[in-house]
């Protein structure tokens, strides 16, 4: 009898098939892992590298002074939030007396607490020293960074503030702070579980134009100002004086109302309007306008100062009379007569001597329909619609020629008149001079030239007009002896907020170049509603600030006949 044998190729197919399984088990799991659970594997890893942020400081914010020395207006200080754990504590009854008398409020948060709890917020470092000293085991510290403003409501509505975002980082929200936000934000770093650190860049240093004596004199004259002159417009009461250097650095910029910075989250909604420049924000300025109208037809070659025209007091267009500020006419006047005493018939005749086109392309030539170059955020472009259709009627021009019915804000205002101040041409306006980057580098913010408007010859002629509004017309009270000045004066009515129409409000405005001759400033006043026009409200609070500009930066006269005693 033949045994069998085993069949070889039987036996290497068993061999081969088992071989397919345990791969085919192996594959399946595998793909189980990188597929089905790399979520959870993704977690794991993520455990073991997890990144901590670190937060940079944010960069400081300097006002100087005339000789460069620098005062600190916008720093970031730590803070700590303080939280307490019941769990960890040995000594119940002398823990929590202790620790809420050091911070001043009720033991019983403390004694009813059966979690975890925050029982203070952004306390100093001071303070946090003084509890770590106790060495409670139940008291827990989490530290941040907080801005602090050193001067409180100095220059508030230019500096703005921070809040936290979403992410607990600062954040710029009005003035310097929204529009530098990146520079002085500085950049993030990180701490990995591993030991590896990346720092933190701390943000950059501003150094701004803005003279500290100045900008503490300008707060002090216009809340003065305003006591004495009652000034309310409503919700726009209140007042701005600014000192614009003729290239552009604005010196000094006081409003009022204002608000204090480290306290900005007490403001009313009704009221946060305060967190915008009174700088930036349009409204209708009345005469000082003339000077756009009146340099137009100087540059135009259309009229000269001895140019006449015959003042009824009245003019009357489409079907509208349009009067002078006094209702009362003056027969035949020259032009310089016509702007001395701020007649709005005089600027009447000017413009039409102009035509509608050319008077509308000198208007856009000074950038009135623009955005003010300035560096501050939320600026609005100046309006002229009255100009164009469906408005665009004679007398539309006619009230834009002495300032009503357009607006720009007054930092545009300044630019206009930095025309004059700088023999045609016109520059930006600047409030921050250096930035001072975390390496130390040191970059100045230069002037911009933006273009010449009116030639040198031209503004020569118009000085004219404005020295004879502080040598005998409505800027007299602005005057300081030994020294040529010019200026212009302007009352314009604030129009209805809810109808169309204007209010039996004004607002004042009256800006002057010192010294007219060799300008090292120009002062802009705006006061609301003060109950009287220009010339006894807002003309002598410029003199204020002029007598103060000229001892306090030791300004030589220029006007050495106005000094001499008269000869018997």
């Amino acid at each position: 009898m033949r045994r069998l044998r085993p069949d070889k190729n039987f036996s290497i197919t068993i061999l081969l098939g088992f071989n397919v399984l345990i791969w085919a088990i192996l594959i399946f799991h595998l793909g189980q892992l990188q597929i089905g659970q790399a979520a959870y594997f993704q977690n794991k890893a993520g455990l073991l590298n997890d990144f901590t942020e670190i937060r940079p400081v944010r960069g400081n914010i300097y006002v100087q002074d005339k000789d460069g020395h620098r005062y600190l207006v916008a720093t970031t200080i730590n803070a700590y939030d303080v939280y307490f754990n019941p769990l960890m504590v040995k000594n119940f009854n002398q823990e929590a007396n202790t620790i809420a008398l050091d911070l001043n409020i009720d033991p019983k948060i403390l004694k009813t607490a059966t979690h975890s709890i925050m029982i203070a917020k952004d306390i100093p470092s001071q303070v946090e020293n003084r509890l770590i000293s106790l060495r409670y085991d139940s008291l827990f510290f989490n530290q941040k960074y907080l801005r602090y403003y050193p001067e409180g409501n100095f220059l508030s509505r230019i500096i703005g503030f921070t809040s936290f975002d979403q992410n607990n980082n600062l954040v710029g929200r009005y003035g310097l702070e929204s529009y530098y936000n990146d520079l002085l934000a500085g950049q993030p770093g990180y701490r990995d579980s591993f030991g590896q650190i990346q720092p933190a860049v701390a943000g950059s240093d501003l150094v701004l134009n803005i003279d500290y004596f100045v900008q503490k004199e300008a707060e002090k004259v216009l809340v003065d100002g305003i006591k004495k002159y009652r000034a309310q417009g409503g919700s726009a009461s209140g007042g701005l004086i600014a000192v614009v250097r003729p290239n552009g650095q604005v010196v000094a910029a006081a409003e009022f109302p204002n608000y204090n910075l480290n306290d900005f989250q007490n403001v009313p909604p009704s009221d946060y309007g305060v967190f915008l420049s009174r700088l930036v924000e349009n409204y209708e300025p009345g005469s000082v306008f003339k000077a756009i109208t009146y340099s137009a037809a100087l540059q135009e070659g259309l009229i000269s100062e001895k140019t006449k025209y015959f003042d009824h007091g009245y003019i009357n267009v489409d079907g509208w009379k349009i009067w002078n500020f006094d209702y009362q006419g003056r027969g035949e006047v020259s032009l310089l007569r016509a702007f001395e005493e701020s007649l709005n018939t005089g600027a009447a005749y000017v413009e039409s001597l102009l035509g509608n086109p050319t008077f509308l392309s000198y208007v856009k030539k000074y950038r009135v329909d623009r955005r003010p170059e300035i560096d501050l955020p939320y600026l609005t472009k100046g309006d002229i619609s009255t100009l164009y259709p469906p408005y665009g009627r004679n007398v539309n021009y006619v009230t834009a020629s002495f300032g009503q019915g357009v607006s720009l804000s007054p930092a545009a205002l300044l630019m206009v008149y930095n025309v004059f101040a700088n023999n045609g041409m016109m520059y930006n306006l600047s409030l921050v001079n250096k930035i001072v980057y975390p390496n130390g580098q040191i970059v100045d913010e230069n002037p911009i030239k933006i273009g010449q408007i009116i030639s040198l010859q031209t503004n020569d002629k118009f000085k004219r007009f404005l020295a004879q509004v502080v040598i005998a017309g409505s800027g007299q009270f602005a005057k300081v002896q030994g020294y040529t000045m010019g200026g212009k004066t302007g009352s314009a009515y604030i129009p209805n907020k809810n109808k169309t129409g204007y209010s039996h409000e004004l607002i004042n405005t009256f800006i002057d170049i010192l010294p007219l001759n060799q300008p090292q400033f120009i002062v802009f006043v705006q006061i609301d509603n003060p109950g009287a026009l220009s010339e006894l409200t807002a003309v002598p609070l410029a003199k204020k600030i002029n007598e103060f500009l000229v001892n306090y930066y030791n300004i030589p006269p220029d006007n050495l006949a106005e000094l001499r005693p008269a000869s018997n």
